[in-house]
């Protein structure tokens, strides 16, 4: 038997399930309003035998986390041991970030390998975030706190007709609506729309509803956008309980020409307790999310996001918090073939945490990092993962030129390559520039700026170029940065 908790705006909603081996029932659904009191505490007066519940094979208790404040990430990562593909993200996480991180979860999950690369989908927030959670809960200990986007592909998939198939899942809640990338029956990608039930389904087609829904149609391609989905978009199913306004909402994505299905459950999925009304597809999509978790509680734990590891474990000590590896200001320093470098890679632009998607690097990873961490050659690594940076440092080290000390590098993708260095005198510097300029594969060196410094006597000087094709885009402009 499992009890499955989750908050849906200002309301807070219920339900016991049994899952079978060939069926699942939903023997009973509470909604309260939580005003006035704490998730947790509204949790009991709805259900008091939750109380009791401890855990187990026969019982479960489990509770769904909004994941508004989650910041979910898709990354392509070469395929690596577990320690390796572990130190990628966590430098990943802390490279794109603006978190302390003292301040952040992150936690991530492999979705498929070629052999070569393998995709990954990362999570991550506030650390504090989720201990304020924790605390709602008050009286009410879960054996699994979980994410509700991944319930909400989890109902998608097994009870409002879903498949294997790649999609974009998109559910409607009291005030806000999670946009779900999906494929393979796991949940890949996730934002949220600061719009839903209130707003959509308020004087329907009428000139201010218009306006709401353009909003939202306007919001959803911008979410889409973010997934950054390379070739043809898939559809989007807009999970319904048949309303008016959702009917109302597709026709209107269809016509904007986002290619979207309204699918409603399927009322042979779930057996309904007859003390919920005789609308089956109304209960289940009514408790949709409650029952997403149920169905969620049952997959393995690897092939979870357990965002809540290291802050909460039922009955036991929650594991000691893995801190990410010390970098300064995002960057590492280390020596290559005697030439100290400091590797900075960072995101301009940096907004709020749900905004900071717009400027992830999902590509391709600075894995040098695995063997910072590591400490292993990094000469070795970067050969094996990063073979254009290595060919790059190979160029700028040499000694064909005298009285130039490089001091870092800042290597981001799309980006300028940025120098810093000292030079003896400006002889040597131009002599350096030019010697940059004729290399095949280097174009637009400029030196930015050479200060004397008073102590040493030598130029600090900070100059930037392009190399090959993986430092363009159409917006670089590197007279202007």
């Amino acid at each position: 038997m499992i009890y499955a908790v989750a908050k849906d705006g200002d309301d807070v909603r219920t339900a016991k399930i049994q899952l079978r081996s060939n069926h699942c029932e939903l023997v009973w659904g509470k909604t309260s309003s939580i005003a006035g009191a704490g998730l947790g505490t509204r949790a009991i007066e709805l259900c008091p035998e939750m109380r009791n519940v401890s855990g187990g094979n026969s019982e479960r208790l489990l509770a769904g986390f909004d994941s508004e404040s989650v910041l979910f990430k898709r990354l392509e990562i070469p395929t690596a041991n577990k320690a390796e593909t572990e130190s990628i993200v966590n430098f990943q996480a802390q490279a794109q970030i603006p978190l302390e991180p003292a301040q952040m979860e992150m936690v991530y999950r492999l979705n498929s390998s070629n052999g070569e690369h393998c995709n990954v989908t990362m999570a991550a927030t506030r650390r504090g975030v989720l201990r304020d959670f924790v605390s709602s809960l008050g009286p009410v200990k879960p054996d699994g706190l979980l994410l509700d986007s991944e319930a909400v592909v989890a109902a998608w998939r097994n009870l409002f007709g879903g498949s294997d198939m790649a999609t974009i899942v998109v559910s409607i809640g009291a005030h806000n609506t999670k946009v779900c990338r999906a494929d393979k029956g796991k949940l890949i990608d996730s934002s949220s729309i600061d719009v839903g039930v209130s707003e959509l389904s308020e004087g329907v087609d009428s000139i201010a509803n218009v306006q709401v829904v353009d909003r939202f149609i306007q919001d959803l391609r911008s979410v889409i956008e973010l997934f950054e989905i390379k070739g043809t978009v898939p559809p989007v199913h807009v999970l319904s309980d048949k309303s008016y306004y959702i009917e109302s909402l597709v026709r209107q994505m269809n016509v904007s020409g986002i290619k979207a299905y309204e699918v409603a459950a399927d009322a042979d999925a779930v057996i309904v307790n007859s003390s919920l009304g005789g609308d089956a597809r109304q209960a289940i999509y009514d408790y949709r999310v409650c029952l997403g978790l149920a169905l969620l509680g049952q997959v393995e734990r690897e092939h979870r996001l357990n965002i809540f590891d290291n802050i909460y474990l039922a009955g036991e000590k929650p594991k000691k918090a893995k801190m990410f590896n010390s970098l300064i200001a995002s960057a590492v320093a280390v020596v290559v073939a005697g030439v100290l470098l400091l590797l900075t890679f960072y995101v301009a632009d940096v907004q709020a945490l749900k905004k900071i998607e717009k400027n992830f690097d999902n590509s391709k990873v600075e894995t040098n990092v695995t063997q910072l961490i590591a400490k292993r050659n990094l000469k070795t690594e970067v050969a094996k993962h990063r073979p254009e940076l290595l060919e790059f440092i190979t160029i700028a080290d040499t000694n064909e030129v005298r009285g130039i000390g490089l001091d870092g590098i800042e290597f981001t993708k799309n980006k300028p390559i940025i120098l810093k260095g000292k030079a003896d005198n400006q002889d040597a510097l131009f002599k350096y520039q030019d010697y940059l300029r004729e290399q095949k594969d280097i174009s637009d060196v400029k030196i930015q700026s050479m200060p004397k410094d008073s102590k040493s006597n030598k130029l600090n000087f900070v100059m930037g170029m392009h190399y090959k094709e993986y430092t363009k885009s159409k917006r670089t402009n590197l007279l202007n940065r």
